[in-house]
């Protein structure tokens, strides 16, 4: 019994190996570089993004992404995107949005809120993350793999 079943996992293994083949290769199993080495897409990897806080001084910009997200920038040299609690309408159609923080240092566990234009007037609505990211493109696409 033992034998037998060697021998048909042996036949997987290989049935498996002679489906994938590495990126590139053309039918004899050379690729397109000689390398023979499988190609990894990374585009679909979010961009880089790391939890952080930021002063509010510094801050020159306030862009709605969505209901849920706000892009900060920080003096045009530092962006941030802000997560918002799931619930806050009409954050994307606000002409005017501001920060409000008890403290100079904005951090998410310190319950900073952004004030804004809502439907029916002012609302609030609070932070629950702050995150750096590399620039505007950057945080739009964060928005949108995570919106999915």
């Amino acid at each position: 019994m033992m034998p037998e079943f060697r021998r048909l996992l042996a036949a997987l293994v290989l049935a498996a190996a002679a489906c994938v083949s590495p990126a590139g290769a053309d039918e004899e199993g050379a690729s397109a570089d000689g390398a023979g080495v499988a190609q990894i897409d990374l585009g679909d990897l979010p961009p880089r993004a790391e939890e952080t806080c930021f002063y509010s001084r510094d801050i020159d910009r306030f862009t709605a992404l969505s209901d849920s997200f706000v892009l900060v920038e920080d003096r045009g040299v530092a962006h941030y995107l802000l997560t918002l609690l799931p619930g806050c309408v009409g954050v994307d159609r606000s002409l005017r949005i501001a920060l409000i923080s008890d403290l100079q240092r904005v951090c998410a566990n310190a319950a900073p809120r952004i004030g804004y234009d809502g439907p029916g007037g002012p609302e609030t609505c609070p932070i629950i993350k702050i995150e750096a990211v590399e620039d505007r493109a950057a945080a739009e696409r964060l928005v949108e793999m995570r919106s999915r």
